[in-house]
């Protein structure tokens, strides 16, 4: 579902620049737009992709109707042949430009940053990614998102993790969801609040596939 909004955003954006420049005889910041629309075309969205990135894709749809707008006023102004006294539409125009293109650079590297940290999840060398740390804290920023039953799932697996029949068994509790739901945060919350109740704990990282054995290995190693 997650994908399915974020390409839908996507076309949104690609529809629209493409109609845009067709509308007027100079269309600013175009070279920066068409950078960015071939970012966005060399792409595809997964179940994988962070949620988060409808952040900077609305965002990028808000900066090219800002820019339409400034187009359209730009044409009308040329139309009625105004004067600029004292130079102050050509500030106020130079000072659009820049702030807008500043955020389009931001947009963009969230967009290339993206693509690059699913190409290393995908890459050989990803599939066998694996570290294991004592504790997430130094490795892994600690966000405390605001979701509706959040603390109710963090009481859930608090109790499912003092279940376990004897000391020998071992408990296997999955979180599961889109991106950007709060999955590492639950999981990080979790480990803060029982790590107290074990002599032996650990946080490990892994891409989407890797090899069990090799897993074992690194858990074993750790110890």
């Amino acid at each position: 579902m997650a994908a399915d909004y974020l390409q839908f955003l996507k076309d949104k954006f690609i529809d629209d620049f493409k109609e845009a420049p067709e509308e007027f005889d100079e269309f600013p910041l175009h070279p920066r737009f068409q950078k960015i629309l071939e970012v966005l075309q060399a792409r595809n969205f997964s179940p994988a992709t962070p949620l988060a990135l409808k952040d900077p894709l609305y965002r990028l749809k808000f900066a090219l109707a800002e820019c339409i707008m400034f187009a359209e006023k730009e044409r009308e102004r040329k139309a009625q042949d105004k004067k600029d006294h004292f130079n102050v539409h050509s500030l106020k125009k130079r000072w659009f430009l820049y702030k807008t293109k500043k955020r389009l650079l931001k947009f963009e590297a969230k967009l290339c940053k993206t693509v690059d940290n699913e190409a290393v999840e995908s890459s050989p060398l990803g599939l066998s990614m694996i570290t294991v740390y004592e504790t997430p804290s130094l490795f892994e920023p600690i966000f405390r998102p605001t979701i509706y039953g959040f603390d109710d799932q963090l009481q859930k697996i608090d109790e499912l993790l003092f279940k376990t029949p004897d000391a020998n068994s071992i408990n296997v509790i999955g979180i599961v969801g889109m991106g950007g739901v709060g999955k590492s945060a639950l999981a990080h919350e979790i480990f803060y609040k029982v790590q107290s109740e074990f002599d032996l704990k650990f946080w490990i990282r892994l891409s989407e596939k890797f090899n069990p054995e090799n897993l074992e290995s690194k858990i074993m190693y750790g110890t």
